[in-house]
C-alpha cells in the first residue's frame, strides 16, 4: 500500500507536548499550511513522520539515522519528531489542483507531489529507519546527541493510549428536516453506545427543519447555511466550511441532508463526511432518488428486500465507499410510507454503528 500525506489533529499534538516538547506543532509559519506528515508502521504500532519544507541549510546536512533528505530539493523527513498516532486523529491531504487554487497553492501541491512521489519509492528505508531508530531510543542504545533530538517513544505511546479514554472526536450533523436519525446519534453518544464523541455543531438547508430543535434541546450550537441566504454555491460551501472549521469539526455527518455538498466541501474533509441513504447501493441511489422516491422505486421494481446504507461521501451522488449495510424485507402490502418507516429504524441503529466503527478504527 502506498504512503499518503496527513495531518494530524492539533488537539492530540498539544496533548502530546505537555509531556514532550519535541513533538511537532501543527502547523508551520504559515496558517494554511498544515503540518504533513506520513503513516508508518513501527512495531506494529502507528507513528507519524512529519515532513518539512526545503531549506537552505539541508544541502550542508547529512543524512542520518533520524534524518532522510527527501531528494536534493524536496525537504526531508523528520523522523526524530515522529509520534505515536490514533487513525483518526489523522485527516488525509487531497492534492489534487482544482480550478480555484492560486499560483502559490499549486506551487505547495506540487512540491508536496514529488515529496510523495520520493517517499513512496523509498517506503522500504523509511520503515527500516525507523524500526532501527525507535529500537535504539526504547533500548537506551542511542547516543546521547541522538537520544536529545528525538521523541521519548515509550513515554508517549503510554499518552496516546490514554488519549482515546480523554478525547472526544467533534462531529457536526447536516440536517434538512425532521432529525430522527441526529435524534439517533444524540441518544447514542447520551447512554454510551458512541463512546468518546461528541456533538459539536448542527447545520440545517431549512431554517425550519425540526432538527433544530432536537440540537437545541440537547444544548447544541445551530446554524442556518441555506440558498436564500447564500444564492452562489461556491459562497454556501465557504460558509459551511467556516462553521465546520470553527467548531473543530473532525467528522461530519450527513443525516436527511437534501443538498448535493459543492466538492469545495468534500475536499476539505475528504474522507470525513459519511452519508446514510435509505437503500442498499448501488440499488436506488443517485441523482433523483431520495426520500420516498426511493421506496416507490423498489416497490415498483418488485423488490423482496430493501435496506439502508452509511458510506463516504466523495464528489459523485452516493458513489462514495460503503462502510455499513443493512437489509429490510419488503413486505406484501408495503407502500412507499410502510417501507420507509421500517428503514428508518434500521437507519437509526446503523448510523450510530458507523460513527462508532469510525471512532473505533478511523475505518
Amino acid at each position: 500500500m502506498n504512503l499518503k500525506f496527513y495531518n494530524a489533529n492539533a488537539d492530540y499534538c498539544k496533548f502530546l507536548q505537555k509531556i514532550d516538547h519535541r513533538v511537532p506543532y501543527t502547523s508551520n509559519e504559515k496558517s494554511t499550511r498544515p503540518f504533513v506528515g506520513i503513516l508508518l508502521s513501527v512495531n506494529d504500532i502507528d507513528y507519524f513522520a512529519p515532513l518539512t519544507s526545503p531549506k537552505s541549510k539541508h544541502k550542508s546536512m547529512k543524512n542520518q539515522v533520524d534524518f532522510l533528505k527527501i531528494g536534493n530539493e524536496w525537504g526531508a523527513v523528520n523522523l526524530n519528531n515522529m509520534i505515536p498516532i490514533q487513525i483518526d486523529c489523522l485527516a488525509p491531504i487531497d492534492l489534487e489542483i482544482s480550478k480555484s487554487d492560486s499560483k502559490e497553492d499549486i506551487n505547495y501541491k506540487n512540491l508536496l507531489t514529488n515529496q510523495l512521489s520520493w517517499c513512496n519509492s523509498n517506503k522500504a528505508k523509511l520503515l527500516s529507519r525507523a524500526a532501527q531508530l525507535h529500537h535504539l531510543i526504547v533500548s537506551g542504545q542511542a547516543s546521547a546527541q541522538l537520544a536529545k533530538r528525538c521523541c521519548n517513544f515509550l513515554i508517549l505511546e503510554k499518552q496516546c493510549r490514554e488519549w482515546r479514554s480523554l478525547y472526544k472526536l467533534k462531529l457536526s450533523v447536516l440536517v434538512s428536516g425532521g432529525g430522527t436519525n441526529l435524534q439517533a446519534l444524540i441518544d447514542s453518544i447520551e447512554n454510551g453506545e458512541i463512546p468518546g464523541a461528541e456533538i459539536v455543531m448542527v447545520i440545517s438547508s431549512r431554517e425550519d427543519a425540526f432538527a433544530l430543535k432536537r440540537a437545541e434541546r440537547a444544548g447544541i450550537k445551530t446554524v442556518i447555511v441555506s440558498n436564500k441566504g447564500f444564492p452562489d454555491e461556491a459562497v454556501l460551501a465557504d460558509e459551511i466550511i467556516k462553521n465546520l472549521e470553527a467548531a473543530g469539526t473532525e467528522l461530519v455527518v450527513l443525516a436527511g441532508y437534501m443538498s448535493i455538498l459543492h466538492p469545495n466541501v468534500i475536499r476539505r474533509f475528504s474522507k470525513r463526511i459519511i452519508n446514510i441513504h435509505p437503500s442498499l447501493i448501488p440499488k436506488y441511489c443517485g441523482k433523483g432518488f431520495y426520500g420516498l422516491r426511493v421506496h416507490r422505486a423498489v416497490i415498483e421494481a418488485g423488490e423482496k428486500v430493501s435496506g439502508a446504507t452509511v458510506h463516504f461521501v466523495d464528489e459523485g451522488v452516493d458513489t462514495g465507499e460503503i462502510i455499513l449495510q443493512r437489509e429490510v424485507p419488503v413486505e406484501a402490502g408495503d407502500d412507499e410510507h410502510s417501507l420507509a418507516a421500517r428503514v428508518l429504524e434500521v437507519e437509526h441503529v446503523l448510523l450510530p454503528e458507523a460513527v462508532s466503527s469510525f471512532i473505533k478504527s478511523g475505518i
